[in-house]
């Protein structure tokens, strides 16, 4: 009789603690809500502090003056090579720094407008100049970008290139 006053539970096993489901429903939202606002918050921090990859490239870009990109069809020219069979087949991108330039009204057989027309003649120019053997070389690349971005600033264009981009480079012997 004495188990049956103490609510029947046996002398050797513990007793269960019966929590009720609202306040267990309370906490477990509070807790997901703290650790989703102190990630937001760490996320946010990081980011602001340039610690994040993604963010601090797309900061970079926000920040920068305003620019634009040309991209020229690929190149086929013939490398300044002795016997005359090298060539090169080039596919480029340039980074412009400035506001795109208003559409031409003049445009060759190709629908091309007259800067990307210079451009490509430019790009042509100091292409025809390279041998096969320098531009295979460990600088090769390198070194023509730095040409190509000479050439093109310090030509009647006034065009400031930011970068150049290779999308397609084969030399053929």
């Amino acid at each position: 009789m004495a188990n049956a006053s103490s609510g029947g539970e046996e002398p050797g096993k513990p007793g269960r603690v019966k929590l009720p489901i609202p306040l267990l429903l309370v906490v477990v939202i509070f807790g997901t809500w703290l650790g989703l606002a102190g990630g937001g918050a760490a996320f946010f921090y990081l980011a602001k502090s340039g610690k994040l990859p993604i963010a601090h490239a797309e900061g970079t870009a926000a920040s920068s003056d305003a620019s634009h990109q040309v991209v020229l069809e690929p190149i086929l020219v013939n490398l300044a090579d002795e016997g005359g069979h090298a060539y090169l087949r080039l596919g480029l991108t340039l980074e412009i720094v400035g506001e795109k330039a208003a559409p031409a009204a003049e445009a060759d057989a190709k629908g091309k407008s007259g800067p990307e027309t210079a451009i490509r003649d430019i790009v042509l120019t100091v292409l025809s100049r390279q041998t096969s053997a320098y531009l295979l070389g460990p600088d090769g690349k390198e070194h023509l970008k730095i040409e190509l971005r000479e050439a093109i600033t310090k030509s009647d264009l006034k065009m400031n290139v930011k970068d150049l981009y290779f999308s397609d480079f084969l030399v053929q012997m």
